[in-house]
């Protein structure tokens, strides 16, 4: 599923390829009143989040981050960003060990790192 999406009746949003600019646009407009948001296989570097979530996402309770290139899990870091996430799943990123120490998300209830 690629670029599936929605936009007028969706709380979800997935891409399982890396994102175009049209999906990453698309994508910042929703991003207030998604609850699942799938970016698994994205190639999302540190940065990449760092751009994608500058702002509260209020509604979000589940995303899946799996094989990005994620090392240091920077934006997700701003637990008040993320008040309601009770799902995160990293695996396949090549975490630094510091990265979840530092994670502090109070309603989280699930966190999934395997590790392939």
């Amino acid at each position: 599923m690629i670029g599936w999406i929605e936009p007028a009746l969706s709380q979800e949003f997935s891409v399982h390829a890396p994102m175009n600019s049209d999906q990453n646009r698309q994508l910042q407009q929703l991003l207030p009143s998604l609850k699942f948001l799938d970016l698994s296989q994205t190639r999302l570097t540190d940065t990449d989040l760092s751009q994608l979530f500058q702002q509260e996402l209020p509604s979000l309770e589940e995303l899946n981050l799996d094989f990005c290139q994620v090392s240091t899990l920077g934006p997700l870091l701003h637990s008040e960003w993320f008040p309601r996430l009770k799902t995160l799943s990293l695996s396949g990123n090549p975490l630094q060990p510091s990265a979840l120490s530092l994670l502090s998300l109070p309603s989280l209830l699930q966190l999934t790192l395997r590790q392939f």
